[in-house]
């Protein structure tokens, strides 16, 4: 599986600095081909702009409404282009090898 690309879709209100701490773990995965879809609804400018500034290597889709959950998660299935699709709740901190496993 080492040449599959995995989209990591993430969605996220933008609450208790969870984020951080998720991109941190999906940056150190071991497996390489990831690719990271961050559906943004916390309809704070800042906290888009922060996070595109800090993690410029993932793609970040801000939204000007609240797409909830399910929509928002939707959009982001749509966005990817993985073999694989795996979806995390922003609160999430993985293995580092995670991804390969």
């Amino acid at each position: 599986m080492s040449n599959k690309i995995v989209s990591v879709v993430i969605v996220t209100c933008g609450k208790n600095g969870y984020l951080a701490s998720c991109l941190n773990s999906l940056k150190q995965q071991t497996h390489h081909e990831v690719e990271v879809i961050i559906i943004d609804n916390s309809l704070d400018h800042n906290f888009s702009q922060e996070t595109s500034q800090l993690y410029p290597e993932f793609k970040l889709y801000p939204q000007d409404r609240n797409l909830y959950y399910c929509e928002a998660l939707n959009l982001g299935i749509r966005q990817s282009r993985g073999d694989f699709i795996l979806c995390l709740n922003d609160d999430l901190i993985l293995d580092k090898r995670f991804i390969e496993k």
